[in-house]
């Protein structure tokens, strides 16, 4: 799958770790977020697609708690 197309969740989850020198990333990314500060990161659009992704898995994790009650 081209990283150019994979979905956000899984860019989320990309490799990151300045202290081997790789350049802060433009997309979303967790782990750039976390432990840089940039311009590249903090953007309107990385905003709206962390609170899509974070937004989709309340839905998903709401989704499984009720089906696991149903259960009982």
């Amino acid at each position: 799958m081209s990283t150019s197309r994979s979905p956000p969740i899984w860019k989320a989850w990309q490799k990151f770790f300045p202290s081997e020198g790789l350049p802060v990333p433009h997309t979303f990314s967790r782990n750039a977020t976390a432990h840089t500060v940039s311009t590249k990161q903090y953007t309107s659009r990385n905003a709206v697609q962390s609170l899509m992704i974070v937004g989709s898995l309340i839905y998903f994790f709401n989704g499984e708690t009720r089906r696991l009650e149903d259960r009982n």
